[in-house]
């Protein structure tokens, strides 16, 4: 298949700018959602520890797992 001279440059001009587009937005949005995530996570099972001091028979099942909540 015969291709075009200019494709080659076209082609490689949008592989960049898609490249240069999800590192700095989808990546970025990612890490941030997973911050939230962790943060969500950590204030939760402040709340369930505290249910579990004040209720002796609530026992809360959230766990770690692979070090993360």
């Amino acid at each position: 298949m015969l291709v075009p001279p200019g494709i080659m440059k076209v082609e490689t001009k949008m592989i960049n700018q898609i490249n240069k587009f999800y590192t700095e937005h989808v990546q970025a949005r990612k890490h941030q959602i997973n911050k939230t995530i962790k943060e969500v996570t950590i204030i939760i099972q402040e709340i369930l520890k505290e249910v579990e001091l004040q209720e002796p028979r609530f026992i809360s099942s959230l766990t770690d797992c692979n070090n993360k909540r």
